[in-house]
């Protein structure tokens, strides 16, 4: 290096800080701060403060007011206000916020990122308001801030354009020679022209610095021009703000946030023409049109110029590992609608750059929702290993591929230094680290000439400053750098699709599992729960609608329900990793919900009715099947079908009722008429005298347990066989510590397994039902101070052996887990995901196979060697692993953070398991963990019309949905394969209606109009769309 140049570097960074005395002048504060607390403005409680004053708390609003009268001199000038009034907590996820209100005028979010406000030309006269959010504390974790405030700053001031501009480009130029080569030829002739600025600029003569900036900055601008040459790597920057509709704050602060993150865009947008900004979530759209609807009608006409991009994909981003099919499904019809009705749009990519992992069924999802592309950031969270590509084919169970993009941008500090190439983030700074590190991390460098960087502060949103769209003009006249360009994501993603021909693009087969928070398969147990039950409900109101006829039926009830269910699957809600008032609101609305759904389905049944005596028996399911339910009747008497045969049936002990066993047809009624007798309803048995059992059997098994309550042997009576390994135990109720070292409710570590606790302190085991329908079991154990009651049921006419499991759970920092230790030898086990299954791997073979001890599935999860197997299914529950021959499933996880309470209280939850011989086809395991999750309904009075309402003729083919499309005009069947065969079936039903078609999943036409017989061609894993055209 030139050693004259040695110190230049350091010179720069001393001219750079000694701009801002010539950029801002004639500060001007000669005006009232009157403040008051309150959500609302009251004006009579207004008082008059000064800066240093303090105020806040917990969720705590203020307001302060402003009329202001600046001096002629700032007529014809840019004026800029400056205001600090809080801190902000790590992350920008915690501490203040507000809005600026200028002459009424929602105008500008202001927060630790955006203190400066911009005012219009020629504005000398003025009321400006700020509605203050003093914010959370973070939860409890590592963003744990001050809630108590301080007004620092509030003053306005002249920006001086030309040298705003020359901070910048040397800022630029900074930044650059930062991170270059110091040996190249480049860096010296650029060290050189920083020189040359600093030599130009009196430090010391404050009167003449202003003209020679201006100098300097013209002698910066010329030359870098000519340096520069043309770099074929380019950078797309999209504006963006990430915003979390529920995490660190509620669905309704979000609302706020959503005001002052957009206002703060078009401001910006009225100064940068070149602006583009991105925003997904038809959700937080729908909360500002009511909330906002001037903002909401500003952001159209944005939409409308082509510099505001409404696009990806579903109504809010979603979790994908819990979330079911068919709501996945409703993601993205209402998700896309939204978009199309409000903004004329079509999204055509699946943005969901912060979702934790991502289910092999979504590529089919994503085809069959008009969509061919995906993008996320979150697998470089990864602890162990790095997916191979950053662009490429992903393939899911079916077959289908989407294009699949992980944006490359490394994570900065808050003061925009380099953190990590390889974090991958989505809320992307615009710095020369940022610019050349998103190529540098990028690993198919040659596939594309071009990447895409989304820029902007997010989680708690916020997004784009001045300063990040004056860097990327200024970044991109600096030669060294990457040429920058401003532009969607929809275009970008359309010039993917053009390389899916091509030979270097690689393709992924399967899941796209996040080697990270693992444990959000488990916290917030009840929220996960409330989810899987309304996934049904919905479904089941649904079908019921279409019984009692289309005319009467609900459509904006229906959306309006599932509109909230699915926004709950947010990925901070569902998953468990929100605050506690997140959850207490999620509950509350979960039971409305429930509540709603419940009279709903009452009141279409009684219009279906022709009669109000007996009962109807509904079965939702697609398929026939023999199930087991409770009946309270306190008579005695006989129960016998429409034929009048007498049901099967035995008395409950607690003389409160009956079970009965009943064949059901697929998707209809079936009529139960109760006979009483003159008889008193007799006590059957004295339950008291059958306490501390510790055997029990039926026609299928024969079942020990030891003084802990642990299973330690099962007889398959039929094939003589002992299912439990000598000193190995089936239902073994474990606690483990679980001490994650981030990210509390997120994490599970894998040296959790290093410390547990056998629950062995069983405090009893008694038979409470025995008859010829069912036995049940009852354990109590206690944990501590917590106490876990489970039912083992044993069916007569189904060989699925039932765990229903009411817990008080008083533990912190503690996982439950239940196991079976089986003598299965298999190296691949199978899961259930949405629309179909998938296998991992049994062993620890290597890294990839260790990374996945705790693994997602939907409603079981199965270990089968040839010829026999052992299925573990749920009602509500997620987190499985299956090592070995061992099946293990995770049932609650206590964490402090970000809720301190989190899964205390009470837990109800079922699991299941089934021994089988066969393959888990062959042995009904997804029929039998359908029925556990969707069993009977029983209804009061006789519906008329029992029959079937679609019947196919293959068992492989399962119906998700039946409902009447959005325009009213069809019926909507919804099916897919689920074995993973081909077949060809034969759809019918008794709805009238003239014709058929197939569509997608937006009810988009696939197929020509029939009138033929409906026969339909399946491939493994595929999903059909069915519409019937009605008369």
């Amino acid at each position: 290096m030139n050693h004259k140049l040695k110190y230049t570097y350091e010179k720069g960074v001393k001219l750079l800080s000694s701009l801002d005395s010539v950029r801002y002048s004639k500060q001007f504060n000669d005006f009232d701060i009157r403040f008051c607390e309150g959500r609302e403005l009251d004006e009579s409680r207004l008082q008059t403060i000064k800066t240093g004053f303090s105020w806040g708390g917990y969720d705590q609003y203020g307001w302060i007011v402003l009329n202001v009268d600046l001096p002629e001199s700032f007529r014809d000038e840019l004026v800029a206000g400056f205001f600090d009034f809080g801190r902000t907590g790590m992350g920008n996820n915690s501490g203040f916020e507000s809005l600026c209100i200028l002459n009424g005028e929602k105008y500008q979010g202001v927060d630790k990122n955006h203190r400066e406000v911009l005012l219009p030309g020629g504005l000398l006269s003025f009321e400006m308001k700020f509605m203050l959010w003093a914010g959370l504390d973070g939860g409890g974790n590592e963003m744990d801030i001050s809630l108590t405030h301080q007004i620092k700053k509030c003053q306005f001031s002249i920006l001086d354009k030309k040298v705003d501009d020359f901070h910048y480009l040397l800022k630029a130029l900074l930044q650059t020679l930062n991170q270059m080569d110091h040996n190249s030829t480049l860096y010296q002739s650029l060290m050189d022209l920083l020189n040359q600025a600093y030599n130009m600029i009196s430090l010391n003569n404050p009167e003449k610095m202003t003209q020679q900036i201006y100098e300097a900055n013209r002698m910066l601008e010329e030359n870098l021009l000519e340096l520069r040459e043309e770099n074929p790597d380019v950078v797309r920057c999209l504006g963006h703000t990430h915003i979390d509709v529920a995490w660190l704050w509620t669905l309704e602060h979000t609302r706020e946030k959503a005001q002052r993150s957009f206002a703060t865009v078009l401001q910006l947008m009225e100064r940068y023409p070149n602006y583009i900004f991105f925003q997904s979530q038809p959700q937080i759209y729908s909360k500002l049109k009511q909330d906002a609807p001037e903002i909401f009608e500003k952001i159209k006409d944005k939409v409308a110029e082509g510099v505001w991009e409404p696009n990806g994909g579903m109504w809010v981003e979603a979790d994908c590992l819990l979330t079911g099919g068919e709501s996945l499904v409703r993601q993205l019809l209402y998700g896309k609608s939204f978009f199309n009705e409000e903004f004329g749009v079509e999204s055509n990519v699946l943005w969901l750059p912060d979702v934790f992992g991502y289910s092999a069924a979504l590529p089919q999802i994503l085809k069959l929702a008009d969509i061919d592309s995906f993008m996320t950031t979150k697998i470089s969270w990864n602890q162990y290993n790095r997916i191979p590509n950053d662009t490429f084919k992903w393939r899911g169970i079916d077959g289908s591929e989407v294009i699949t993009h992980f944006v490359t941008t490394p994570t900065m500090g808050d003061a925009g230094e380099l953190e990590s190439l390889d974090f991958y983030t989505y809320n992307g700074m615009i710095n020369a680290n940022s610019v050349n590190g998103i190529w540098e991390s990028y690993s198919n460098k040659g596939l594309t000439d071009e990447l895409l960087l989304s820029y902007g502060y997010g989680d708690g949103g916020g997004g784009v400053t001045r300063e990040m769209l004056e860097m990327v003009d200024k970044l991109d006249k600096i030669p060294g750098n990457p040429r920058l360009i401003t532009g969607n994501a929809g275009e970008y993603f359309d010039k993917l699709q053009d390389l899916k021909d091509n030979k270097d693009l690689n393709t992924w087969d399967g899941e796209l599992y996040l080697e990270f928070h693992r444990g959000t398969y488990t916290s917030q147990a009840r929220t996960k729960r409330f989810n899987r039950k309304l996934e049904y409900a919905l479904r089941n109101n649904e079908i019921l609608a279409i019984m009692n006829g289309v005319d009467t039926y609900p459509q904006e009830f229906f959306e309006t329900q599932w509109k909230e269910v699915l926004t709950r699957q947010f990925h901070d809600i569902l998953p468990g990793s929100s605050i506690n008032e997140v959850y207490e609101e999620a509950e509350k609305t979960y039971a409305e919900i429930t509540g709603l759904l419940k009279k709903n389905s009452e009141d279409t049944v009684r219009e279906m009715a022709g009669s109000d005596e007996g009962y109807s028996l509904f079965n939702p399911n697609s398929f026939s099947t023999r199930e087991t339910l409770f009946i309270a009747v306190d008579a005695s008497g006989v129960f016998s079908d429409e034929s009048g045969v007498e049901i099967k049936n035995q008395t409950s002990l607690n003389n409160d009722g009956y079970y009965l066993s009943v064949d059901l047809e697929p998707l209809s009624f079936k009529h139960v008429h109760f006979s009483q007798s003159p008889d008193e309803l007799k006590k059957r048995h004295d339950s008291e005298s059958l306490s501390d059992l510790f055997e029990i059997e039926n026609q299928y098994y024969k079942i020990k347990w030891n003084k802990a309550g642990k299973i330690s042997s099962l007889i398959h009576k039929s094939e003589g066989r002992e299912l439990v390994p000598e000193g190995k135990f089936y239902n073994d109720l474990k606690a483990f510590e679980d001490k994650p070292r981030y990210f509390d409710a997120w994490e599970l570590e894998p040296y959790y397994q290093e410390k547990s606790e056998s629950i062995d302190n069983l405090i009893s085991s008694r038979l409470i039902e025995d008859g010829p329908v069912l036995k049940i079991v009852e354990f109590i154990w206690k944990l501590n101070s917590s106490v876990i009651t489970q039912n083992m049921k044993l069916y007569t006419d189904s060989r699925r052996i039932d765990f229903e499991t009411v817990v008080d759970w008083k533990e912190r920092n503690t996982i439950l887990r239940t196991f079976f230790e089986t003598d299965i030898r298999s190296t691949r086990a199978s899961y259930d995901v949405q629309f179909g299954n998938i296998e991992r791997t049994t062993h620890n073979n290597t890294i990839w196979d260790f990374a996945k001890f705790e693994v997602p599935a939907q409603k079981w999860a199965d270990l089968s060697q040839r010829g026999r197997g052992l299925a573990l299914m749920n009602d509500c529950k997620y987190g499985y692993s299956i090592k070995d021959s061992t099946l293990g499933m995770s049932l609650l996880k206590s964490a402090e953070a970000p809720d301190r309470v989190a899964d205390w209280g009470k837990h109800e939850f079922c699991y299941s398991i089934l021994p089988h011989d066969g393959d888990i086809y062959a042995s009904a395991v997804e029929k039998e963990s359908l029925i556990l999750n969707n069993p009977v309904r029983l209804f009061d009075g006789c519906v008329d019309n029992t029959d079937t309402l679609i019947s196919i003729d293959h068992e492989n083919i399962l119906i998700d949905a039946v409902k009447l499309s959005e325009d009213g005009k069809a019926v909507i069947i919804r099916m897919h394969e689920y074995a993973g065969m081909d077949c060809d079936s034969i759809v019918k039903s008794s709805l009238e209606f003239k014709s058929w078609r197939i569509v997608n999943l937006l009810e988009r036409n696939v197929s020509e109009v029939s009138t033929a017989e409906i026969n339909l061609s399946f491939k493994p894993f595929e999903i059909k769309s069915l519409a019937l055209d009605l008369n």
